[in-house]
């Protein structure tokens, strides 16, 4: 599973390599790294876990106190899901949900 560095002391600049700046930073590692693994073993459940994860939570920035979901990255995921299982519904669904205006 993903996992993230001990927590470190909050810093509200997150330009530097601890905090919760660098634990975000660590977490987009570990999703991006998921990602390739996915592509590799052609598992699209995953791929659509992380178009559902980018749609739903996206890049928050500190102090994280709400979503800001990312549709391009999400719809990315999702597409390459859909290359593997053009007929899951659950990411026609998604797919769907990503193109109507916010």
């Amino acid at each position: 599973g993903l996992r993230l560095p001990a927590e470190t002391p909050r810093s509200s600049d997150s330009s530097n390599s601890g905090g919760a700046g660098g634990t975000l930073r660590a977490a987009h590692v570990a999703l991006y790294f998921r990602s390739a693994l996915a592509l590799e073993v052609s598992n699209w459940e995953v791929l659509a876990a992380l178009g559902e994860f980018y749609r739903l939570i996206g890049c928050p920035e500190p102090p994280f106190s709400s979503p800001a979901p990312d549709m391009g990255t999400a719809q990315s995921y999702f597409e390459q899901a859909q290359a593997m299982a053009p007929s899951s519904a659950f990411v026609l669904n998604r797919l769907a949900a990503c193109q109507q205006p916010a």
